[in-house]
C-alpha cells in the first residue's frame, strides 16, 4: 500500500484492485491502512473473484507485494493474459517465474521505493509496457496445461510404481 501511494506522486490516476483471500482481521488492517493514507478513491478491496479473467485483461499490471507464497498461480494466469510481473524476491515462487526485466521486476525483499519506481516505469512508459506485455505472454507458454503435464507426468508414473510396489 505505500508502495502504491508512492505511485501516485508521479501516476496520480494509477487505481489499485486488491484481489484473493485474507482473514477478516487481515482485510480490516488493509481498510485501515487505505484510511490512514488517504487512498480510498485510488485503491479498493475487491476480495477473491472466480471469474478473475475479465480483471486480468482490464488491468495493466500485475503487482504483489507478498512475503510468502510457495507458488504463485495467480503470477502465472496474469502472464496468460500478457501482464508484466512486479514482486518481491520472497522463497519460492517469483525468481521462477519473473524474468527480471523481460516479463517484469523483482525486487530486494522490502523495497518499497524500487517497488514503486519498477511500477511507474511501466505505467509511464507504453514501450516498455508493451514489450513486457509480449515477453508475459510469451513465457506464459511455459505454463501451458501440456507443459505442466509433461513435467508431473514422470512424478505420477513414479508415485504409480511406487503404490504398485508391496512391502513385505
Amino acid at each position: 500500500m505505500r508502495a502504491f501511494k508512492l505511485v501516485l506522486r508521479k501516476v496520480p490516476d494509477a487505481k489499485l484492485d486488491i484481489r484473493g483471500y485474507g482473514s477478516s482481521e487481515f482485510v480490516a488492517s488493509l481498510e485501515k491502512l487505505i484510511k490512514e493514507l488517504k487512498l480510498t478513491d485510488q485503491a479498493v478491496i475487491n476480495g477473491y473473484t472466480p471469474k478473475i479473467e475479465a480483471v486480468y485483461d482490464q488491468a495493466k499490471v500485475f503487482a504483489t507485494a507478498t512475503s510468502s507464497d510457495a507458488y504463485p498461480l495467480a503470477m502465472t494466469e496474469a502472464l496468460s493474459h500478457g501482464l508484466p510481473l512486479v514482486a518481491f524476491d520472497i522463497n519460492y515462487g517469483p525468481s521462477e517465474i519473473i524474468q527480471n526485466g523481460k516479463n517484469g521486476y523483482l525486487l530486494k525483499n522490502g523495497d518499497v521505493y524500487g517497488f514503486s519506481e519498477a511500477l511507474v516505469k511501466l505505467l509511464q512508459d507504453p514501450a516498455e509496457l508493451q514489450d513486457m506485455s509480449s515477453e508475459a505472454y510469451a513465457s506464459a507458454q511455459a505454463y501451458s496445461l501440456s507443459k505442466m503435464w509433461q513435467l508431473w507426468q514422470p512424478l505420477v508414473e513414479t508415485e504409480k510404481a511406487t503404490v504398485g510396489v508391496k512391502m513385505s
